[in-house]
């Protein structure tokens, strides 16, 4: 309500609107097996609109949380889960203290850029479902590759041991096995 000399001139009435693509993000996120949740310092009643706006129950969504509720929250979750924080407001800095992860899409604020792991752009949360996805992706590469030097490895040890490595051998094994390292991840990562 805006008023002058007491009087009313004017009433606001204010209204937020969840991301363009939140519900089914929030959904993406839930199918592949991620526990998703809200924790928020608004009034309960506004975090549980939002939770059913974005289908989340049985999820938790709690609201009235100081930045010391967060922290804790995050704090006794941590060692059964590994926790990815996303958030917007200064008030979620202790809560970024304590994720494994964290990210914002508030660049221009100055507060949590400095301290995310990363941040992402855009009207929507893609950018967070694409970053898990490559990060999943990222890491069965890194186990094909592991897999195959440790193949490598112990073949080339065994010949050594059984006598049948020489200088020509070895000289032929050593770059042939980083080209098809280098092979391996080329293929993986198309």
């Amino acid at each position: 309500m805006l008023s002058c000399d007491g009087e009313p001139v004017a009433s606001f009435e204010f209204e937020e609107a969840l991301r363009p693509d939140a519900a089914a993000e929030v959904s993406a996120l839930r199918a592949a097996g991620l526990e998703v949740c809200i924790l928020s310092g608004d009034h309960q009643k506004r975090v549980d609109g939002i939770a059913a706006c974005l289908e989340m129950k049985p999820a938790p969504a709690m609201g009235g949380m100081t930045p010391e509720d967060k922290a804790d929250w995050i704090r006794r979750h941590q060692g059964s889960q590994r926790i990815l924080m996303l958030g917007d407001g200064a008030n979620d800095s202790l809560a970024f203290a304590e994720s494994l992860a964290c990210g914002t899409p508030a660049v221009d604020r100055g507060v949590l850029e400095k301290r995310a792991d990363f941040y992402y752009l855009g009207r929507g949360l893609s950018g967070v479902r694409w970053l898990l996805e490559m990060a999943h992706h990222k890491r069965r590469v890194a186990c094909r590759v592991l897999c195959f030097t440790t193949v490598y490895n112990l073949s080339a040890v065994t010949l050594a041991l059984l006598g049948f490595m020489n200088p020509m051998l070895a000289a032929i094994l050593m770059p042939a096995s980083s080209f098809l390292t280098i092979l391996i991840v080329l293929t993986e990562l198309k």
